[in-house]
């Protein structure tokens, strides 16, 4: 996944939306896993699980920080 591409994002709720990453290959600073940030439709930047190889379907990482 680069910057720039389109990562579909199941929220909480059920809802499906895609956005696009803004920065790939990141890590969280709280439990350590990777991630990528995306830029929501509102303009802000959201963490999201790396989906599998293969996949462009992922969640929210703030859903599944065992840190958070």
């Amino acid at each position: 996944m680069t910057d720039g591409e389109q990562l579909a994002v199941k929220m909480s709720s059920g809802r499906i939306f895609r956005y696009e990453v803004s920065q790939a290959d990141a890590t969280c600073q709280k439990c350590g896993a990777p991630l990528h940030w995306v830029t929501t439709h509102n303009g802000k930047q959201m963490p999201c699980d790396v989906p599998d190889l293969g996949e462009d379907l992922t969640t929210c990482h703030y859903d599944t920080c065992e840190k958070r």
